[in-house]
C-alpha cells in the first residue's frame, strides 16, 4: 500500500478544520470570482472561478477522507494509504486526485492566455494518464502540483512586473504560499515532519486569504465604477 496522506495524530480534528476552512475559502473565491465577472465580463474571472470551484470541491473530499479513512500508524501518524480504485476509500481519494489537480490546471489554462477547448482537454487527459498510470502517486502528485503552482507563480510575478497592480501582488503571493505549502506536504509525506505539517497549513491559510483579498478589492473597484 503506498501512503498519499499523512498526518500527526494529534492534529487531526485541527486538520479537519483546517480542510473545511479551505474548503470556505476555495469556494468564496469562487463565488467572488464569478461575482467578478459579472461586474467586468472578463473570460479570466470566469476561469479562475471554475477552478476555485474544483479546488472547494477537493477539499471536500479530503474533509471526508480525513473524518473516515485516516488509519493510525506506528510513531503518533494516521496516514491514508490506497490500493484498487474499487472501494469507496479509493474513490474519494481518486476523487480528491482528479479535482486538485483539475483546479490548477485550470488557473494553468487561463495563464497560457489561448482559446481552445481541445488544449485545455488535453492538459486534463495527458495529467490523469500520468497520474493514474504511475506507480508512485503520491509522489507525481505533489511534482505535478508543484509544476503547475510554479507555472501560475511565474506568471502572476510577469503580471505584476507589467502592471505593478498590488491586487496581482496579493494573487502572487497567494499562489506563491500555496505553492510552499505543497513542497512541504510532499516533504512531510516522505519524513513525517509534525511541525512542518502545521506550517503548510498555516501557509496556506496565508495564500487563500491574499486570493480572497484580491478579488474583494477586484469587486469593491468594478462596484464604485458603476
Amino acid at each position: 500500500m503506498e501512503m498519499l496522506h499523512i498526518m500527526p495524530s494529534w492534529f487531526l480534528s485541527a486538520n479537519i478544520l483546517f480542510e473545511f476552512l479551505f474548503f470556505i475559502f476555495a469556494a468564496a473565491i469562487s463565488y467572488y470570482a464569478f461575482s467578478a465577472y459579472k461586474l467586468t465580463n472578463q473570460r479570466e474571472s470566469k476561469i479562475f472561478g471554475w477552478s476555485f470551484l474544483f479546488l472547494a470541491i477537493s477539499h471536500f473530499a479530503l474533509i471526508i477522507i480525513n473524518s473516515l479513512f485516516l488509519s493510525i500508524t506506528q510513531g503518533g501518524f494516521r496516514t491514508l494509504e490506497f490500493g484498487d480504485l474499487m472501494g469507496i476509500k479509493n474513490f474519494m481519494v481518486a476523487s480528491y486526485v482528479f479535482f486538485f489537480i483539475l483546479g490548477l490546471i485550470t488557473i494553468t489554462y487561463m495563464s497560457l492566455k489561448i482559446k481552445s477547448k481541445k488544449t485545455y482537454f488535453l492538459l486534463i487527459f495527458l495529467s490523469i494518464i500520468i497520474l493514474f498510470c504511475s506507480m508512485t502517486l503520491s509522489l507525481l502528485i505533489y511534482s505535478l502540483a508543484s509544476l503547475l503552482l510554479l507555472f501560475i507563480t511565474m506568471y502572476y510575478f510577469s503580471e505584476f512586473i507589467r502592471t505593478r497592480n498590488k491586487n496581482t501582488l496579493f494573487v502572487l503571493i497567494g499562489f506563491f504560499m500555496l505553492l510552499v505549502t505543497n513542497l512541504l506536504l510532499s516533504i512531510v509525506t516522505r519524513y513525517s515532519l509534525p511541525s512542518v505539517y502545521v506550517l503548510a497549513y498555516l501557509t496556506e491559510v496565508v495564500g487563500y486569504t491574499l486570493i480572497i483579498l484580491s478579488l474583494i478589492n477586484v469587486l469593491n473597484y468594478g462596484k464604485k465604477k458603476k
